[in-house]
This record gives structure tokens, C-alpha cells and sequence, in this order.
């Protein structure tokens, strides 16, 4: 579950590109990542500069993210030493990440696992 924590530990929260306040939610099933520990539903939190995660209805971490047009840059998380930079895209209620630069192996495999979908 900590591994799982710096993983969201970078989600963003960004009314200026188009990415809007709200709570996002993905699972992730049969990933062998870090002995399986992300698998689970992940849900992100985000509101201006800030974000919070759960994982399985479990707060596990938060933060502040700049959001810059399409790219966010998450900060250092409980278990990540070091910010993350993706790229994001929002369709409709659907929100993705690429990974430009994150040395994070939980933050990275959660955000890029799959899309997330606006739970509200």
C-alpha cells in the first residue's frame, strides 16, 4: 500500500488547461508491479494546485501540482523522492497521463496504468 501511496502521490488538480476540479477514479487489476501492491481502485482528488489520493477508500497521500497547458509536474510525495512531469489529456470524462520524466516506479505505474473517469 505505500508503494501505492507515492504512486498518486502526483496527481493533479488543474482548472487552467482544461483539466477541471473534481474527484477522477481508475482500477487496476493483475499488475505485477511492485508484487502486485497497485492493484486496487485509485481515486484522485484534485482542486487548484492541490491534489489528494486514495487507494481502496484509503487516504494515502497528497500534494501541490503546476499545471502548465498540457503538462503537469506533480511534487515530491511520501514515497517519491523526487517530482514527476506528465503529460495529461482530458476527453470528455476521461483523463490520461504520459510519462515525460518520473523516476517514481508507484506514481508513474498508476497514473499511466490506464485512463481515469471523473467519479464527480
Amino acid at each position: 500500500m505505500v508503494i501505492a501511496v507515492v504512486a498518486l502521490g502526483l496527481v493533479p488538480a488543474a482548472l487552467a488547461s482544461g483539466m477541471s476540479s473534481g474527484a477522477y477514479k481508475t482500477k487496476i487489476t493483475g499488475d505485477p508491479a511492485l508484487g502486485g501492491a497497485l492493484n486496487g481502485t485509485w481515486v484522485v482528488t484534485f482542486s487548484p494546485g492541490h491534489y489528494k489520493v486514495a487507494y481502496n477508500g484509503k487516504p494515502v497521500g497528497h500534494g501541490t501540482d503546476t499545471i502548465k497547458g498540457h503538462k503537469i509536474t506533480f511534487s515530491k510525495g511520501a514515497k517519491c523522492s523526487g517530482s514527476g512531469k506528465y503529460k495529461f489529456e482530458l476527453a470528455g470524462r476521461k483523463l490520461t497521463f504520459s510519462k515525460i520524466s518520473d523516476a517514481c516506479v508507484g506514481r508513474r505505474d498508476v497514473l499511466t496504468h490506464g485512463p481515469f473517469h471523473k467519479a464527480s
